[in-house]
C-alpha cells in the first residue's frame, strides 16, 4: 500500500495535486461533460415547423420526453457524461417543434459554456409519411449535432478562445521543439482558457526524465506585482503537496524555501522564484520534484521536473527565452476589470 501511494505522490509531485481540467489536443479531441436541458420552443421555429409540415398537421413543441435526446446524446458515445448539472462547464438546450408523425422538423440547440451562449444551431427536416419512433428521431437529430460538432470544432479551445475573446494558444503560444537531450512530446490546451496549456518535454533515452510547462493566466486582478505573484503560487503549490500528504499519511515532504533565480539573456533579465521537493523513505526509492515560476506578459509559467533544480537549471534558462506566450485577451482583462 505504501509503495501505491508513493507512486500516487510521484504523480502529485509532477502535477503539483492540481486537478486535470477538460482539455484539447493537437491531434483527438475529447468531448467534455454536457448538461443537457430541454426547453420549449419559440414562436419563430413553431413557425417553422408549420411551414413545412404536411397539409393538415399541427406543430407542436418538445413532442417527445427530453430522456430520450438524452439518452441519444450518451449512446453517441462521443460524451463521458450527459445529465443535469448546473456546475458543469458546458450547457446544451434543446427545443423542437414537430407533428405527430415527425417528432421534429425544426429544432434549435444552443451551447452555451459557464453560462455564456456561444453557438446555436436551427436544424430542420422535411416532413415524412411514414412515423419515426422515438429513438429514430433523437438518432437523426443528434447526428445532425454531431456533425456540425465536427465541421466547427464546436468543443475546441480555438472555438472558445474565437467566442469568447480570450488567447489562443495554438496560434499563440510558441515553444522550441527540442531542448538539448529533451523533445517535445505533448501539447495539451485546456478548454478553460483561465488554465491555459502545457508543454510536456522528454528525454527519449530516460522516459523517467520529464520536464512539464504550464502557461495559464495570473489568477488576480493585480499582475504588476511579479514578486508577489511568484510567491503566492509558489505557497499555493506547498500547501497543496503537505496537504496530499497528510492526508494519505506519507513519509514527510521535504520542500526547500522560494528560492530566487535570475539571468540575463537575449538583451533581458529573466526573474523567478524555484522550489525542490523530496520525499525519502527507508522502504522506497526517493522521489524527487522542481518547480519554477515566471511571469511572462499577463501569464504564470511553471517548469515542472522529475528531478532536482540543480539539473533543470540548463534548461530553464534556455528555454525561457525562446517562449512566446499570449497576450493578455479581452476577454481576461473584462474579467480583472470586474469587481471582487
Amino acid at each position: 500500500m505504501l509503495q501505491k501511494l508513493m507512486s500516487v505522490l510521484a504523480l502529485a509531485l509532477v502535477a503539483g495535486c492540481t486537478t486535470t481540467p477538460e482539455a484539447s489536443k493537437a491531434l483527438t479531441q475529447n468531448l467534455p461533460a454536457l448538461s443537457f436541458y430541454y426547453v420549449p420552443p419559440g414562436k419563430t421555429l413553431l413557425r417553422q415547423c408549420q411551414d413545412m409540415a404536411l397539409a393538415g398537421e399541427q406543430c407542436v413543441g418538445n413532442t417527445l420526453a427530453s430522456s430520450v435526446y438524452q439518452k441519444a446524446l450518451q449512446d453517441s458515445g462521443k460524451f463521458p457524461w450527459v445529465g443535469q448539472d448546473e456546475n458543469t462547464d458546458y450547457l446544451l438546450t434543446l427545443a423542437t417543434a414537430g407533428t405527430e408523425k415527425t417528432p421534429w422538423l425544426s429544432a434549435q440547440m444552443v451551447l452555451s459554456w459557464r453560462g455564456i451562449p456561444i453557438q446555436s444551431y436551427i436544424l430542420k427536416r422535411q416532413p415524412t409519411y411514414s412515423a419515426w419512433t422515438p429513438e429514430e428521431a433523437s438518432a437523426r437529430l443528434i447526428e445532425r449535432f454531431l456533425d456540425q460538432v465536427n465541421e466547427d470544432g464546436l468543443f475546441s479551445a480555438s472555438f472558445l478562445a474565437n467566442k469568447l475573446g480570450s488567447e489562443d494558444y495554438e496560434d499563440d503560444f510558441h515553444a522550441p521543439d527540442r531542448v538539448s537531450a529533451f523533445e517535445l512530446k505533448d501539447k495539451v490546451i485546456y478548454n478553460d482558457p483561465l488554465q491555459g496549456s502545457m508543454l510536456t518535454y522528454q528525454d527519449p533515452q530516460f522516459g523517467a526524465d520529464r520536464i512539464e510547462i504550464s502557461v495559464y493566466p495570473i489568477p488576480t486582478s493585480d499582475i504588476k506585482d511579479t514578486p508577489a505573484v511568484l510567491s503566492s503560487e509558489a505557497n499555493k503549490l506547498r500547501a497543496n503537496l503537505n496537504g496530499f500528504v497528510e492526508r494519505h499519511k506519507l513519509p514527510p515532504l521535504l520542500m526547500t524555501e522560494n528560492k530566487p533565480l535570475s539571468w540575463h539573456a537575449k538583451d533581458k533579465e529573466y526573474k523567478g522564484y524555484y522550489v525542490d521537493a523530496v520525499i525519502d523513505s527507508t522502504d522506497t526509492d526517493p522521489f524527487y520534484a522542481a518547480y519554477f515560476f515566471f511571469v511572462q506578459e499577463d501569464k504564470i509559467v511553471k517548469f515542472t521536473t522529475t528531478f532536482p533544480a540543480s539539473y533543470a537549471m540548463d534548461f530553464v534558462k534556455e528555454t525561457l527565452p525562446q517562449m512566446q506566450v499570449p497576450q493578455e485577451s479581452v476577454f481576461l482583462s473584462k474579467l480583472r476589470a470586474m469587481p471582487d
